[in-house]
């Protein structure tokens, strides 16, 4: 059965703002696949994400205002509309990348397991990428990922 095809554009909403391990993979992802996607938001999600960010983060002062400025450089459009009614949660969007571009996907996950790698050799604690994908509400995705560590490996 042919899978869904990408859709051009993915509203990116403040729960997924706030949470770096979805949205640096949906960034990565849309530069590795030479801007097969654009990446859109809402004032208002840009707001509700600052504002979650602030409160897990109340000793961080000015740095909720420049970690805002950055989320708005790295989204393709900052717009007044709300979310699409329709809109595929990340982990649904990012499989369809990997239905898509398994190859974009693979490379971009050698990438980030090989900086894994070097982190753990450095002594520095890591978590593995499927099992951050999963924490951050991305399941399906990271067993796409894991598959991808795997065939990497041999």
């Amino acid at each position: 059965m042919p899978h869904p095809p990408v859709p051009q554009r993915f509203f990116v909403d403040a729960d997924v703002l706030a949470r770096p391990t979805p949205f640096c993979w949906l960034a990565m992802l849309r530069d590795e696949t030479d801007g097969a996607f654009r990446l859109h938001s809402s004032d208002d999600a840009l707001t509700a994400a600052t504002a979650e960010w602030r409160m897990r983060h109340p000793d961080a002062g000015g740095a909720a205002l420049r970690r805002e400025e950055l989320l708005r450089t790295v989204l393709d459009d900052v717009t007044n509309e709300g979310e699409p009614a329709a809109a595929p949660t990340p982990d649904e969007f990012l499989c369809l990348v990997d239905d898509d571009d398994a190859k974009s996907v693979r490379a971009l996950t050698g990438r980030r397991q090989h900086d894994i790698e070097r982190r753990l050799a450095a002594g520095i604690p890591s978590t593995p990428l499927a099992d951050a994908l999963v924490d951050a509400g991305c399941p399906a995705f990271a067993d796409r990922v894991a598959a991808h560590v795997r065939a990497l490996a041999h």
